[in-house]
């Protein structure tokens, strides 16, 4: 294994095994606006751990009325609807988690810059991400089917391909809002602030910049759909 196949495994890795959390699964993340190409990416694993209490109202109940109840944790893992480890109670009666996503982005092959800046391909560029990040929920109406919440965390990001040498940055990652409907279907603005943005040398499209400290800082935006799973 060479160096970068290294440091993506142990990214991929880290998501696997740092953080137990929550039955969540990005369906697709979409980074729309950033100074390199467009990229998307499945969320492939997400976890979440809760603070507070680890019982549920349902289980609190069953437990006073001696009847069969299923053993919460404050944790829980999955890969897309697969859980693996751990389960924890619903996002609505919990005030406060902590959550770990972790992805593998591709270059969409659509110039965000209106052909602007070098034409990235589909697959010229691939990303490996960790982001950690504490959430809050801010609201809920209709019952719970309308749920709301904000997040803050970082993000630390490895990027590759064939035509560059890997390279990584970091940064904060904001989630400014997450709307949840019918207790399942969510949508996440992002926004990932990075201390170094990215430049077209990085990508092999322009030549070597010998100075990495004036490389400016960068907004990048994006939005992901995601599914909630019982």
């Amino acid at each position: 294994m060479n160096a970068r196949s290294g440091r993506i495994a142990g990214i991929l890795l880290a998501g696997v095994l740092l953080t137990p959390g929550l039955a969540h699964a990005s369906l697709w993340d979409l980074i729309w606006k950033m100074s390199g190409p467009q990229m998307s990416s499945a969320v492939l694993h997400h976890c979440e751990w809760a603070f507070g209490d680890k019982d549920s109202a349902a289980t609190k109940a069953a437990k006073i009325r001696n009847e069969p109840f299923t053993q919460e944790t404050r944790y829980e893992c999955r890969v897309y609807d697969y859980r693996y480890l751990g389960y924890v109670k619903k996002r609505l009666e919990r005030p406060m988690w902590f959550s770990l996503d972790n992805g593998l982005y591709f270059s969409t092959g659509k110039d965000p810059h209106g052909g602007e800046d070098p034409d990235y391909h589909r697959g010229d560029v691939w990303m490996a991400t960790v982001e950690p990040i504490f959430e809050a929920k801010s609201g809920s109406w209709k019952g719970g089917n309308i749920l709301l919440n904000h997040g803050i965390g970082v993000t630390y990001d490895l990027l590759f391909g064939d035509d560059f040498p890997t390279f990584d940055k970091f940064g904060l990652k904001l989630k400014p809002v997450t709307v949840t409907l019918m207790r399942h279907w969510n949508g996440t603005l992002t926004v990932r602030w990075l201390a170094h943005g990215t430049t077209p040398d990085e990508f092999g499209k322009q030549q070597p910049r010998l100075n990495d400290i004036d490389r400016k800082s960068e907004f990048v935006y994006g939005f992901s759909l995601g599914y909630v799973f019982n």
